[in-house]
Parts: C-alpha cells; sequence; structure tokens
C-alpha cells in the first residue's frame, strides 16, 4: 500500500460568492478499499487503525456492501475526555492527528482477521519544519490534551464528593450547618472550573477554566505550525489558572474527604471513586 500524506490544507475556497465557484480541494484522508464477495449481515465485523505494537489508534465503521467498499481516516486519535458542565465544549470534538510513521488497518469479520500496513508520511510540500514547528505543535497538542482530561477527572471527583456531601445532610440533619460550609467550599471552587448555569443549548455564562482550556487545546491542534507568541502566553495564562484550580482542589479534598467518607460510613451511605483509568474508559 503506498503511504498517505497529511496534506496542509488552507481555507481557500471557503469564501466564494454566488458570483464565483471554487471548487473544493480533492480528499487527501486515506482510503481504506476492500471487497466482499457478499453483503455482511451476521456476526462481528470491525476496523480499527492501529500502530506496530498493536495499540488501538483509532476505530472506524467498515462498510458492509456486496462488492467494493471505501472507509476513510482523517490520521486523528481520540477526542481528549472533557470536564462535564452546562454547556457544551465544541473542543472536545477535536482529536489530536498521529504522528509520521507505520500504522496498519485491521478489519475483523467473524473469526477472521485481516491486516494491512501502511504508512503516515508529512506532506512533502510542506514549509514547516518537521523537528522544529511540527515537533513544538505536537508537544503543545499532547501537553493540553492531557491536561483536559486531568481537569475533566478532577470536576468528577468533586461532582462525586458534592453529592456525597448533599446525601449525608439529607439523612443526618445535625449534619446541615457544618457540611452547607463545605458544599459552598466545593460549589465556589466549581464554578471557577467549569460553566454551571444555564444548560447544553445556551452557552451565555462567562467562560471557566474548562471553556478557555478547550478553546486553545482545539487551536493548536487543528493547526500545522508550532504555537504562535500569542497563543503561548494564552497558554501560560491558562495553566496558572489550572495549577490554581488544581491546588484550590487538592486542599479541600485533603480537608474534607475523609471526614465525608467517615460520615457517609456511619450513616451507611456507599462511596466510592473511579480511578483515573477506570474513568477515562467510560
Amino acid at each position: 500500500m503506498k503511504p498517505f500524506a497529511i496534506e496542509e490544507q488552507s481555507s481557500f475556497g471557503g469564501t466564494a460568492s454566488e458570483l464565483e465557484f471554487v471548487g473544493p480541494n480533492p480528499n487527501t484522508a486515506t482510503q481504506i478499499v476492500y471487497y466482499l464477495k457478499k453483503r455482511h449481515t451476521f456476526g462481528k465485523m470491525e476496523m480499527e487503525i492501529q500502530d506496530l505494537n498493536g495499540h488501538k489508534i483509532a476505530s472506524l465503521i467498515p462498510g458492509k456492501q456486496k462488492g467494493i467498499n471505501i472507509v476513510t481516516w482523517n490520521f486523528n486519535t481520540k477526542n481528549p475526555k472533557i470536564a462535564t458542565a452546562k454547556t457544551l465544549s465544541y473542543g472536545g470534538f477535536t482529536s489530536p492527528r498521529v504522528p509520521e510513521g507505520t500504522y496498519k488497518v485491521v478489519l475483523t469479520k467473524g473469526n477472521d482477521t485481516y491486516t494491512q500496513e501502511f504508512k503516515v508520511v508529512n506532506d512533502p510540500k510542506s514549509v514547516i519544519s518537521v523537528m522544529g514547528e511540527k515537533k513544538k505543535q505536537a508537544e503543545t497538542t499532547k501537553m493540553l490534551f492531557d491536561k483536559n482530561e486531568e481537569l475533566a477527572y478532577m470536576v468528577y471527583e468533586l461532582d462525586e464528593m458534592i453529592a456525597l456531601n448533599k446525601k449525608i445532610m439529607e439523612k443526618d440533619a445535625k449534619s446541615a450547618k457544618s457540611n452547607g460550609k463545605i458544599d459552598s467550599e466545593f460549589n465556589s471552587l466549581k464554578n471557577t472550573m467549569v460553566v454551571t448555569t444555564g444548560d447544553m443549548y445556551v452557552g451565555a455564562a462567562e467562560p471557566q477554566l474548562r471553556e478557555k482550556l478547550s478553546a486553545i487545546y482545539a487551536t493548536v491542534a487543528s493547526q500545522f505550525d508550532a504555537p504562535s507568541p500569542s497563543q503561548i502566553a494564552n497558554i501560560e495564562n491558562i495553566m496558572d489558572q489550572f495549577n490554581t484550580a488544581k491546588s484550590g482542589f487538592s486542599d479541600l479534598k485533603s480537608k474534607y474527604k475523609n471526614k465525608l467518607v467517615g460520615q457517609a460510613t456511619k450513616l451507611q451511605i456507599p462511596f466510592a471513586l473511579k480511578s483515573f483509568e477506570e474513568y477515562l474508559k467510560e
């Protein structure tokens, strides 16, 4: 199979008016072509992109029609897990591109498995340095990807402790005063981490850490060159906010988690947190 190049496309033609026509660029995604003697109707049929060690990069939906089937892959991996909030985070729909290298497509049809290796190469016409700008872009994307998932897990933990505290107050009226203070501190921190008002359709609230972090991640992950000086300054500012939130969460967890778990145990309220790895697999 010939190598596939990750081409750097501009938005040229996207502003064409009704008085002019600019055709779209040809599809530059990987095209996986295979032939089926008959339509697949029963049993498992799955397709994955894997690295050479067999680690899954992406899951694709295989065509099951009789004859020639074509499945495309846009060189992207999985999206980051984004913290739960009241509004959508469009940055969570952005996934990083794979680096240049050799990969394999694995098609599983019933008990049969078919594998084909192929190479992904950088755009040979690119003027962007592979070891300079592209490397910096990939490193920054990875860092922002990880920070989004770390924030998501912090918010998950915080939400679980808020819910536990509420159950304790509902079951033990005597705890309402002291635990009400805990609830206030938890929610005060959460309000700086994610949007907590509005709904999934109206994003009228001021953007918080999640919105800022996912937005800069999506911008950097979608470009081909290194982050600009203004982007770097923005990232540094957001990382300051991230570290402040992380420190605040660590302080609250150290201060109240054991107390809440002790109260919950006495009141026979079950409580268990998923590990970071378990949370990401959901």
